[in-house]
């Protein structure tokens, strides 16, 4: 079916989210809790939000909690991105 203007919305926002993340330049080893707002603060904008992690599913074996490294907001994963991750 057609999408309606708030499914329009809401995928727009997340694409930008999608750009802000994959565009970003940070330094090898930062925590993914650090780069997390990059990829949520268009849909903050807009009053929305996700209640899990950034790029949930996504992953070399597609696991949903696949590690060492996880891109969200909680704080205690502490393990730093590093280049091929």
């Amino acid at each position: 079916g057609e999408p309606t203007e708030f499914q329009r919305r809401c995928y727009t926002r997340v694409l930008k989210g999608h750009i802000a993340l994959s565009t970003l330049v940070f330094p090898e080893g930062i925590p993914g809790f650090m780069v997390d707002s990059f990829a949520r603060s268009s849909l903050w904008r807009g009053g929305l939000d996700y209640r899990h992690g950034t790029g949930h599913g996504v992953g070399a074996g597609l696991n949903v909690h696949e590690g060492p490294c996880g891109i969200s907001a909680r704080y205690t994963n502490t393990t730093g991105i590093e280049k091929g991750m």
